[in-house]
């Protein structure tokens, strides 16, 4: 059962663990969701792609332990990745429209304690971590709440914060969402695959893809064209396929938000929530 208290880190503290039992969510690539790959860091090493925590070929594993987060982070970096691809010359407008649509796997899981954790967003950081005040001498940067949801996916220095945690010898970094403003995400640096625990272990497709301007909240998405429509830069579509499971799983208490539906338009801008999640999702 999801349990908030079993991810230990406040702003007082850089110290930072995930307590056993913690429940934790990741939305990936279907060749990369087996037990052996989930956390295993090999997402970040394969891929060669800059990450927010890595660089290219650099193990990484990112999660959550929000649902809503993973899937605002998969639409905003799927809106991403279109807006590159019409910058490639000669790119089919076919290719660019199977990218805005994808399948990707839910793990739910539950880990045993990883501790050595870095609360980025905790008001007192070790200095090491954050270069001089110097402006001659700042081998690494300041970071601050501002900084640490910054939406650029390469961001300097969360790079180099990333290197000096990483050189301290610590196993990874717990952060805000850039995209979502509840709860937190995240990456480790090494393989976890130990960490899994095996209490829970539970996997659902959900589809995910980009709107239309147009979009009448409460319907289904329409079909974009791609030339004539605009696609809507601060949110999109999510739904998970087997619904009765979902459900299943919300009532063994599996799933954070518990009230969070299984399909909807969801924000991927930060903001207050004054409902939570019925003010994040523009549910279908």
């Amino acid at each position: 059962m999801y349990d908030s208290t079993k991810y230990a880190y406040d702003t007082e503290d850089h110290k930072a663990k995930i307590c056993a039992g913690a429940l934790l969510y990741r939305l990936g690539s279907i060749n990369y969701s087996q037990r052996d790959a989930l956390i295993s860091g090999q997402t970040g090493v394969k891929s060669g792609r800059v990450g927010r925590w890595n660089f290219p070929q650099q193990s990484a594993s990112y999660c959550s332990n929000n649902v809503l987060v993973c899937i605002a982070e998969v639409i905003y970096h799927l809106y991403r990745d279109v807006l590159d691809m019409f910058n490639v010359p000669n790119m089919s407008l076919a290719d660019i429209i199977a990218k805005s649509k994808q399948i990707r796997m839910l793990s739910v899981f539950t880990v045993n304690e990883i501790d050595k954790m870095v609360y980025a967003n905790a008001s007192v950081l070790p200095s090491h971590y954050l270069g001089s005040v110097d402006p001659h001498n700042a081998a690494r940067p300041r970071v601050t709440g501002t900084t640490l949801i910054n939406p650029d996916v390469e961001y300097l220095p969360l790079r180099e914060f990333n290197t000096a945690v990483r050189e301290d010898k610590q196993r990874g970094i717990v952060y805000p969402s850039a995209r979502h403003s509840k709860d937190d995400c995240f990456v480790f640096f090494h393989d976890e695959t130990n960490s899994l625990n095996g209490d829970v272990f539970e996997q659902l497709e959900v589809s995910v893809h980009l709107v239309g301007e147009e979009q009448e909240w409460g319907s289904l998405p329409y079909k974009m064209s791609m030339v004539d429509d605009r696609i809507y830069p601060s949110g999109g579509y999510y739904s998970i396929a087997d619904n009765k499971r979902f459900e299943d799983l919300k009532a063994e208490g599996k799933i954070n938000p518990i009230d969070m539906p299984a399909s909807g338009v969801l924000d991927i801008v930060r903001r207050r929530y004054r409902k939570y999640p019925a003010d994040a999702i523009h549910q279908t």
